[in-house]
């Protein structure tokens, strides 16, 4: 069939074929990606993950004694009551009344094979301010119950992961203490110093931590003095904002960003759910990670495989479109094209989403975009050129796929403004179809045989020759 139906019903067909094709592309970006998260799941499992700072605290461990009337059997099976000596032994946490952290947060990214894992190094300095306390403060199981004995008090920082841990001083009133391994507050782990007797002696605690650690994915800071304030500088100049506040001020350059992050006591129960945690020695992380943190994430700018899977979302409109186009000018222009070399444009234009998911793995997504691009725009034109007999018809259909393929870049790079565009971009060329052809008999078109070549004819038989 040679009718304008005839030829429409073939485009469907090879359409239909062709987004096939299309699901195997998006199946492989898939499968890529199934493949970048173990190869990430392996390296991450010998790195630090994400880093959770909470601290630092007082830790005052005391004895209390009491007297208790018990039952008590004798050995000869009698029971009577008597009053006996207890002891129980309690730390008491102090959090800080104030807490500043302030430092720089290091990219610091690894490879493997093809993938890249985005690391990082905080550097920076946790100070702050510490009640110590007396006798009278502490909490006692029975009012008639005596504190007999009081440890010198302890301070403790709690990381999720010491595996990240370069360097840790802990200063009390201007003087390094010594750092050794801590336990007993139900984090992953910790690190104590124990404060000396001649900085009790005031009341108060004024602490400087100096703290070099790494780790992957977040960083968190759980704020648990009364008042706590955060700022973070870094050359990393894509930043993801996340956890339970957002920073008060933040400033995001081409070099780099700082953010702020400030609250207190009043705006969040963090220390309580902290303690509460604590105080259950609870080894659930659901219940330790559910307090308030400040956190930043450094991303990626560009993930690929999520860009090369958004591309392939439109890649049933491109085909479509320049297949339509492709018939259009062969019905207005009354030439002959094979369904072939309709799935041969349609098989290049498919190539290219893979081509871009290939190259872009080794080269950065915009620059495999546009050599990926300039391949497959080029075969096509050369080859469309070749069908029509036209280089100039062959130039401005290549020119046409190429002002498309920068409208797809340019939704690909708005991802908030991706449907608005998008849209926009399908009203255009349906706008631009319509006043082109606005001319067009296509009653004409759909009863018009297209020009079949002409049969090749038997060569003339010579004349019989006569006998003279």
């Amino acid at each position: 069939m040679k009718t304008l139906f005839g030829k429409a019903f073939v485009l469907i067909m090879l359409i239909v074929a062709l987004s096939i094709g299309v699901m195997s592309v998006r199946s492989t970006i898939g499968e890529r990606l199934s493949y970048r998260e173990e190869a990430l799941d392996s390296v991450t499992a010998s790195l630090p993950r994400d880093q959770r700072i909470a601290g630092l605290v007082l830790v005052q461990t005391y004895t209390e004694r009491y007297l208790a009337i018990e039952d008590v059997t004798d050995a000869a099976g009698k029971r009577s009551r008597r009053q006996v000596t207890r002891e129980q032994t309690h730390d008491y946490i102090v959090l800080p009344e104030s807490l500043d952290v302030t430092g720089s947060l290091m990219p610091d990214q690894r490879r493997i094979g093809l993938f890249r894992i985005m690391a990082y190094q905080f550097d920076g300095h946790l100070k702050g301010s510490l009640r110590v306390p007396g006798a009278t403060d502490l909490p006692r199981t029975r009012s008639d119950s005596q504190i007999v004995a009081m440890a010198r008090p302890r301070l403790m920082l709690t990381l999720s992961d010491t595996r990240g841990l370069r360097e840790v001083k802990i200063a009390v009133d201007g003087k390094d203490l010594a750092v050794k391994p801590g336990e007993g507050l139900g984090e992953a782990a910790s690190l104590q110093t124990t404060v000396p007797d001649e900085a009790l002696k005031s009341g108060t605690l004024s602490f400087d931590t100096t703290l070099v650690i790494g780790g992957t994915g977040r960083f968190n800071l759980v704020p648990l003095a009364q008042q706590n304030r955060m700022a973070i500088s870094s050359p990393w100049a894509h930043p993801s904002f996340i956890g339970d506040f957002l920073p008060v001020e933040r400033n995001i350059r081409q070099t780099g960003f700082d953010a702020l992050w400030q609250t207190s006591s009043l705006a969040t129960s963090a220390g309580r759910v902290w303690l509460n945690a604590v105080q259950r020695a609870s080894e659930e992380r659901g219940v330790r990670d559910a307090a308030d943190t400040f956190s930043v994430q450094l991303v990626e700018p560009v993930d690929i495989y999520s860009l090369a899977d958004r591309a392939t979302k439109y890649a049933f409109m491109f085909i479509m479109l320049t297949l339509g186009i492709f018939m259009i000018y062969e019905l207005m222009k009354q030439m002959r094209v094979h369904a072939i070399q309709y799935l041969l444009v349609g098989a290049a234009q498919l190539i290219f989403f893979l081509l871009l998911l290939a190259l872009s793995e080794h080269i950065g997504f915009a620059t495999a975009y546009l050599a990926a691009t300039v391949a497959c725009v080029g075969l096509i034109g050369y080859y469309i050129a070749a069908v029509l007999k036209s280089a100039w018809r062959g130039t401005g259909f290549a020119a046409l796929l190429a002002l498309l393929y920068g409208a797809l870049y340019g939704i690909l790079q708005s991802e908030q403004n991706a449907l608005l565009l998008g849209s926009t971009l399908v009203f255009v060329v349906l706008a631009a179809v319509m006043i082109a052809t606005r001319r067009t008999d296509w009653h004409a078109l759909t009863h018009i045989e297209l020009p079949r070549r002409p049969a090749r004819r038997a060569p003339a038989a010579e004349p019989a020759s006569t006998p003279e």
